[in-house]
């Protein structure tokens, strides 16, 4: 299993450099894109599509081995000040570490107004590996619009063009958080 959480540019690479490749991984758990929420550095892009969207479609392409775990849930898991508050009180190292770090994330989301606190876009990815049953999904085509205005933006891809990827569109943002917070708090 793959679980890239940034742009998808090595990926492309190895898929382009061995065709094999695909093949010898059970799943790629993708952090990026959204089907319905729109984007988060442009109004239709989410960013780790948008800073490489040709290597995104190539990925997509993949067709039922990928798994996007984008904004239609990510949006959905929000992390508070408290959460980092607790986080730093059960795990002092690396608690306090995370909790630092999260203060310019959650000023971030403040700014824009977006929410309060701020999404867990890498850690829902992760925990879609291991807990998949924490997410439901819907099979279709994805493609990646890789010019003009509306470039980086996941796309349903017509029908035939491509095989069908798992898109995350329901979760069980409760669970997720709480296994988030549970695996910080049992470190040092």
């Amino acid at each position: 299993m793959l679980c890239p959480i940034g742009p998808l540019t090595n990926i492309a690479l190895a898929m382009q450099r061995d065709p094999e490749f695909v093949k010898n991984l059970k799943r790629i758990v993708i952090m990026g894109g959204s089907l319905e929420e729109g984007g988060n550095v442009t109004p239709h892009a989410e960013a780790n599509i948008y800073h490489d969207p040709q290597a995104a479609d190539v990925v997509f392409g993949a067709g039922n081995k990928v798994v996007m775990v984008g904004l239609d849930v990510t949006h959905r898991i929000l992390c508070t000040k408290e959460d980092f508050a607790s986080i730093a009180t059960q795990s002092p190292t690396l608690g306090g570490m995370v909790q630092r770090m999260s203060e310019f994330y959650l000023s971030f989301y403040a700014s824009v107004g977006k929410f309060d606190g701020c999404s867990l876009h890498d850690p829902a990815a992760v925990i879609a590996c291991s807990n998949p049953e924490l997410f439901e999904t819907r099979k279709t085509p994805v493609r990646v619009v890789c010019g003009g205005e509306e470039i980086g933006a996941t796309v349903v891809a017509d029908k035939g063009s491509r095989d069908a990827v798992s898109v995350c569109m329901q979760v069980d943002a409760g669970a997720v958080k709480s296994l988030f917070l549970e695996r910080l708090a049992l470190l040092p």
